[in-house]
């Protein structure tokens, strides 16, 4: 993780992007659907949103993916107020997914090789320059200029 000592050299820029993250889906499914350690390092992540340690970014397709995955486990009325409490947080900014987007993760799609879901994660952090992905998917780790944060482990 970040460390607070060594973040007195560097430029205001450089500490806004340290604290500016991109949450995958699998870090609210997780939280919300697991009880084991995975699901406990998931939910620490989210209270470190809610204690403004991270600038947390995510897309409306989180949303979708949480509803579709929860309403199997949870069902739908509590899965929407997962939903509700989530898109709630103070320190999380949903993005929306425009025609930009999806033209950009086509191209990621063809080029990176990556899920077109997972291309539309990228082209979301790509657009607000987010550098950091917090997701348990290794697929991100073959990307160029991003650094993943494994919870999962």
């Amino acid at each position: 993780m970040i460390k607070k000592n060594s973040m007195n050299n560097m430029t205001k820029e450089q500490k806004e992007q340290d604290f500016k993250v991109y949450i995958d889906s699998n870090v609210i499914i997780y939280a919300t659907l697991n009880k084991d350690e995975i699901g406990d390092k998931a939910r620490e992540i989210i209270s470190k949103i809610k204690n403004g340690d991270y600038k947390a970014y995510t897309s409306v397709l989180t949303i979708d993916e949480l509803l579709w995955n929860a309403k199997k486990e949870i069902g739908r009325e509590k899965s929407a107020d997962i939903a509700k409490d989530f898109l709630s947080l103070i320190n999380l900014e949903c993005l929306d997914t425009n025609k930009e987007i999806i033209l950009t993760s086509i191209e990621i799609y063809k080029n990176e090789k990556l899920d077109p879901r997972d291309a539309i994660h990228l082209a979301s952090m790509r657009v607000k320059n987010i550098k950091i992905i917090i997701s348990s998917d290794s697929d991100f780790d073959k990307i160029n200029g991003i650094k993943r944060i494994d919870f999962s482990k």
